[in-house]
This record gives C-alpha cells, sequence and structure tokens, in this order.
C-alpha cells in the first residue's frame, strides 16, 4: 500500500474526524435510501402486477446494497486512507485506474445524480405549490426554455453545494435534519 503524501516536513497529514456515529449513520441512509424510494415506488407499482413483487425487488436491492456495503467496509478496514475507491481501485491495478474512476464519479456518475435529486425535489415541490412545475417557463431563450421548476431545482443544488463547501460540520447538520 503506498503511503499518503508527504508534508514539506517530512510528516503525514492527518485528517480531521468531525463526523460522529450518528451523523455517518444519518449520512449512509441519506446515501443507500435517499429519494429513490419516494420517486420510484409509485412507478415501480404501477408497472408489476402485484405489491409483493414490488417489496421483493426492494429487498433483492436491499441484500445487493448490503453485499457492496460490506465489501466497502472490507476494503476499508484493510486500507485505511482517505480516498475510497480511488484508493482500492490506485493499490489493485494503478494510478490511473484511480484517476479515471474519480473523474468519471465526478464529471458523469455524480453531475447526474445531483441533477436527478434536484429535479425529484422540484417535483415534490410542485404538489404543494403547483406554481413550481416543469410546465411554467418563467425564462425563454433560443433553443431553451427554462422552467420553475428548473430554477428551484438550480437553487437547492447551489445553496446545499454552498453549505458542503464551508465544511463538514455544515453538511452533517443539513444531512442530520433532512
Amino acid at each position: 500500500m503506498s503511503e499518503a503524501p508527504a508534508q514539506p516536513n517530512g510528516d503525514r497529514r492527518e485528517m480531521k474526524r468531525s463526523l460522529g456515529t450518528f451523523d455517518s449513520i444519518m449520512m449512509m441512509v441519506g446515501i443507500v435510501v435517499g429519494s429513490g424510494i419516494f420517486l420510484t415506488t409509485g412507478i415501480m407499482a404501477e408497472s408489476l402486477p402485484s405489491p409483493g413483487l414490488v417489496l421483493m425487488a426492494w429487498m433483492v436491492g436491499g441484500a445487493l446494497t448490503l453485499a457492496g456495503a460490506l465489501t466497502f467496509a472490507e476494503l476499508g478496514a484493510s486500507m485505511p486512507e482517505a480516498g475510497g475507491p480511488y484508493i482500492y481501485l490506485r493499490e489493485a491495478y494503478g494510478h490511473i485506474w484511480g484517476f479515471l474512476f474519480g473523474w468519471k464519479m465526478f464529471v458523469v456518475s455524480m453531475g447526474g445524480s445531483i441533477a436527478a435529486l434536484g429535479v425529484g425535489f422540484a417535483e415534490y415541490v410542485g404538489y404543494f405549490w403547483p406554481g413550481v412545475s416543469a410546465g411554467n417557463v418563467v425564462l425563454s431563450l433560443p433553443l431553451l426554455d427554462v422552467s420553475s421548476a428548473q430554477l428551484l431545482a438550480l437553487g437547492v443544488i447551489l445553496l446545499l453545494s454552498t453549505f458542503n463547501y464551508l465544511g463538514v460540520g455544515y453538511g452533517k447538520g443539513i444531512q442530520n435534519v433532512v
């Protein structure tokens, strides 16, 4: 296993432990359960012939998620470094694969999932405030119509990103409340 980058004085930099057990549990519940259970259950119920099949699909998904979580727990225990999947791929396959995975997560996976969560949030707000909808165009540009739902989604993404930028304390506070 490679060492963490040394500081100019030769010391390894230690990360400050800012998350407690409750914070970690709330973060994992938010990551694993998230809003998907609220956004997809109705579609599943409409598509599948019985409620039992909906529950079975969620149980299979839960079992697969548990297998992934246990795998990450084992990797994390065997390689206790900050970096998660980047570190595991770097150690197994080299720096380029760790970098490519990190790049893909940042540019493709996380950006898309954050946008989907923002749109899902705006869709739910639209049930309570009908003015927030994809059909309510508030700005029309050539080749682009911007709806009130898109503006709300963008605003929420920027607000939550700002909290995370300000530090772990702000991000964990929001996650624990939500």
